[in-house]
Formats: structure tokens, sequence, C-alpha cells
């Protein structure tokens, strides 16, 4: 329903062309529907016969409806109104488009500039309108009443446009805004203003949406054609999010490696993720995958982002690679721990970086579906961290590759150089490669370690803690080259205190060697060749070889 506004009543108008017929006057609460003529009294007696100090209706709106009212038909006579002695009646002007329209419509703009736009949306609060400048220029573009706004299109130019949104001043009503580039490389900077939550989504490489969300008020950005945002809003929480179920890239790290609590999420080289330049939150930044075989990319992170971001896989197979810094991993969790100041969930990979030093820890409930992987060159290693197991089993499928199974549960690793097991465990069982292998057993103590010791290490070293029942060692197969291809297995001084120690040279030509004296509940030896140059304390002891060709025992 149209307004037209009274000092001391109210005139409400269904529709402006039913003005000719009645008028609504409201005095005193009440309500009194006047005809067409008893209104053209009271009109005609307030702002015809009145005094030139009391000035008549301002403004177009205020001159249309006087003449209006002033038209008469022809031969109809004037009568008495109930309203002719009403006193002090003043009309006001309102915006007459809003008068016009009860409906709210869209506020478009297309940028204009050839070499490429800068446009900022912005709010003033006294008056409730929201505004439209270049920024080159400093110049109003255009403007509405905010009140009449149902949302806002913003359409960029074939060159590189910017549109900045600012939120410094407070909005009554939510935004709904929506910013299409066009071509070139296009971005939608945000400024002012806090948040409770700030969410990017991303469904193409260069669409997308963000909703800030304040209190009970959620503004809503859609992008297309849009390679950047900036962000320098204040935010409690932050989310990026992946909805394209394609498979990503994500990189993540400062926006320009210094700390500036400034950082950055990005797609590196490539083009297929919206670029997120942001300020660091107060409390988190959640970096949501999605569907699709991902890839988080850690660069050198801003230490005021340290220990608030959460990466979350999604479904595929995602993996996480880590800074070129000297790293520390914890795997504590089913594809879930923590590196670099950086927590993961439902990640399936992790990957350190090449020429450094990648150390992994993994905790007693860790699991990890994919790969640990040290990454190219440097000195990367494995430490299992705690935990108690009735088995472990170690498999070497490689130098520096190979499984290791605990309670059924199976980790899988490459480019890792030592492991060291520090958990508690009843029966351990280790299988070297499938080369010939130069095998050595040492006792540090409370520990073990059986390493290679070849000139090319065949297999990554184990070094471990004493297991309480049984030790296996199973020589795996050879190269099979003829006469030269055999594993051998040195045992030093070593003691097992109660528990048995089996030894099975399986396939190909195994040679077994014990070197220092050997105390374990019970040994038992299947080699082609045995040697034993020292003492064997044992409740039990035996010493099998057999081959295709004469087997030997030497002691």
């Amino acid at each position: 329903m149209s307004c037209i506004a009274f000092k001391n009543f109210r005139m409400y108008v269904r529709t402006l062309s039913y003005i000719h017929k009645s008028a609504v006057i409201c005095r005193g609460g009440k309500m009194n529907i006047l005809s067409r003529p008893a209104f053209f009294d009271a009109f005609q007696k307030r702002f015809i016969l009145a005094s030139k100090e009391e000035a008549p209706v301002p403004g177009v709106f205020g001159r249309w409806l006087a003449s209006s009212l002033l038209r008469r038909s022809p031969g109809r006579a004037r009568r008495p109104s109930k309203t002719s002695d009403l006193p002090n009646l003043a009309l006001e002007a309102l915006e007459a488009r809003y008068l016009l329209s009860a409906d709210v419509v869209p506020f478009a703009v297309d940028m204009n500039d050839l070499a490429g736009a800068d446009y900022s949306l912005r709010y003033d609060n006294l008056i409730q309108t929201i505004q439209i400048y270049d920024n080159k220029t400093d110049t109003l573009i255009d403007q509405r009443n905010a009140q009449q706004v149902d949302y806002i299109v913003v359409r960029g130019t074939a060159a590189d446009d910017k549109l900045t949104i600012d939120f410094g001043e407070n909005f009554l009503a939510a935004l709904d805004v929506r910013f299409d580039g066009g071509a070139g490389n296009d971005t939608l900077a945000m400024t002012g203003g806090s948040f409770d939550a700030v969410r990017l989504a991303t469904d193409t490489g260069q669409s997308g949406s963000i909703t800030a969300q304040a209190g009970a008020l959620t503004h809503s950005i859609g992008l297309a054609s849009v390679g950047a945002v900036e962000d320098d809003t204040a935010a409690s929480e932050r989310i990026y999010a992946d909805s394209s179920g394609q498979a990503r890239v994500i990189r993540i790290g400062s926006s320009d490696g210094s700390d500036d609590n400034l950082a950055v999420l990005d797609a590196g080289t490539s083009n297929n993720l919206i670029a997120y330049r942001f300020a660091v939150p107060a409390v988190s930044l959640t970096v949501d995958a999605g569907a699709g075989d991902d890839s988080f990319v850690l660069q050198e992170i801003d230490p005021a982002l340290a220990g608030k971001v959460l990466l979350s896989g999604g479904a595929g197979s995602d993996a996480v690679v880590g800074p070129p810094q000297d790293t520390d991993w914890h795997l504590t969790g089913d594809g879930s721990g923590h590196v670099a100041g950086v927590s993961f969930v439902t990640v399936e990979n992790l990957i350190g970086s090449a020429d450094n030093e990648d150390t992994f820890f993994v905790g007693a409930a860790g699991k990890l579906s994919g790969v640990m992987a040290g990454g190219d060159a440097g000195f990367d290693s494995m430490v299992l961290d705690g935990g108690t197991f009735a088995s472990v089993k170690y498999v070497a499928t490689g130098q520096t590759s190979g499984t290791i199974t605990r309670d059924g549960v199976v980790l899988h690793y490459d480019g890792l150089e030592p492991i060291i097991d520090n958990s508690v465990v009843a029966d351990r069982v280790i299988t070297t490669s499938n080369a010939d292998d130069e095998a050595t057993l040492r006792d540090n103590g409370a520990t073990l370690t059986l390493s290679s010791d070849s000139l090319i290490p065949t297999f990554e070293s184990i070094t471990f803690n004493k297991p309480s029942t049984s030790l296996t060692i199973n020589l795996g197969d050879d190269l099979g080259i003829p006469i030269l291809s055999k594993d051998t297995l040195t045992i030093n001084a070593v003691n097992l205190g109660s528990a048995a120690l089996f030894v099975n040279g399986q396939d190909g030509k195994d040679e077994v060697t014990i070197s220092g004296t050997l105390t374990a509940g019970a040994v038992n030896v299947n080699a082609e060749k045995i040697s034993v140059s020292s003492t064997v304390n044992a409740g039990s002891v035996t010493l099998t070889a057999a081959a295709v060709s004469v087997p030997e025992i030497v002691t």
C-alpha cells in the first residue's frame, strides 16, 4: 500500500488511481473513509485557501497530486465536507519511485572502463542507501534506497576488473550481491566489518559464492568469472570449500612470505580454483576439499595461523603435502593428525617435501589407507609412537618402501630411511626384501636393530623394543642370479630374555651366522648354511640346514 504522510494524521491510498474515488483519513486513532468531494474540500481549504506562509505541497509528486485532485467533472457541484474544519493539514513529499511501486527491484550496474574498472559498493547508514563508486575517480556512479533493493548485480568488462564491498558501515539488512567479472582476471574484495563466519565455496574454476554471517544477518555474494577474492574483513571463523567434486590442488601459505597476518589459498600455477587471500581468522580456518582426489600443499604458514587450520579431505583419495622445511608429522587417528601447526582429517596420504628431513610419528590409533612418503632425497623417518599390540609385522617391498601391520591395521610407507618402533609388542615379525639382503641384528640394550649393511641398502633399518614373546626374521627371496645371489643374516650378541627367536631363510640361498652370545627362550633357525661361532643360551635350539644342494652347519 502506497503512503502519503500528513503532519497530524496519515492518508493511505491502495493505488493512486483510486484517489479520485475515495481516501482514508486517520485521525485520533480512527479511520474515516471519505468520498472524493469530501477529501477535495479538505484539500482545497488547506492548500488552495491557505496563506502564502503555509507553503503547499513540495516536489513533483505533490504538484501532480494537487492538480489531479483539482480536476472536476463539469457540472458537479461542490458539497460541504465533514473535514472542512480540519486544522493544520500539511502534505509531506515522499520519494516518488518508492510510492509508485511497492515491489523491490534489482540494482544493476555495468562497469565501464576499457582499461579495467575498479568499483566499490558502499552503504551509507545515515540515509540508508547503497552506493556504487568508481574508485579511480572517486565518483558516485549510482545509488539506491536500501529498502528498494532486493539484490545487486554488478557486471564487469572484458578487462581486469575489481569490485570492493565495504562492510565498514553496519548494514540493516542482509546483502545479496552477484558479481559477474566477465573476461579478464577479475577480483572481488571485501573490507571493513566483523563477522562470526565467512565461507567461500567454489564450484568451478572461477565461480562460487561467499556467505558472511554476523549475528542474525547473513550476506550472500555470488561469483562468476572471478579469479580471486581478497578478504580483509575480521572474522572468527573462515571456511574455504571446494564443491566441484573434481580433483584439486589447494595450496596454503602466507600471502607474501612475511608475518603479516595474511594467508592465501589457491591452486598454484593453475586457475581451476578461486584464489583466496584473507586476514587470519581469530579462531579457525577450515579447508574442505569435498569429493575428488585432492591435494593440500603446505607452504610457509604465517605464525598467526598456526593451530587454527583444519584440512578436511572429504571423499576421494586425498593427500597432504608438507612444507619445504624439516617437518614433524603426527598421525593420531584414522586419516587424521597434524603437521606444521595444521590439523587434518579424512585424508589418505601424507607426503613430505623433497630434500628435507620429515619425521612421521604414528600414534597407537594412527591409521592411513594410503601411503606415508618422505619425498625425494632428504633423510626421512618413521616413529611408531607408543601403544600396546599383540602382533606387529614389517615387510620390506623395496629399498625405502614397505608395510607395517599392527594388529591387522596396515600402514604403507615409501621414501623412508630408518624406522623406530617404541610400542610394546608380544610378537614381532620382520620380512626383508626380495633382493640380495645383507642383514645384521644388533642389541642396543632395551632395543634391537635389524639393518641392511649392503653397499646399497636393500631395506630400511628397523629399531624396536624387544618383544615379550617372540621375534621372527624372514629373509624372503633373492635376485636369483646363479652362484652370486644369496641372503645373509649376522646375529651379534643379542639378549631376548625369555622371548623366542625364529629365523626363516625362505626362498633362494640363505646363510645365517651367529657371531655373538645369543640368549633367548628358544632358538629355531632354517637356512641353507648356518654358522655358530659363539655361545647360544636357550631352552631349546633347533638348527635346520636344508637345500637342493648340500646343506651346511658350521660350529
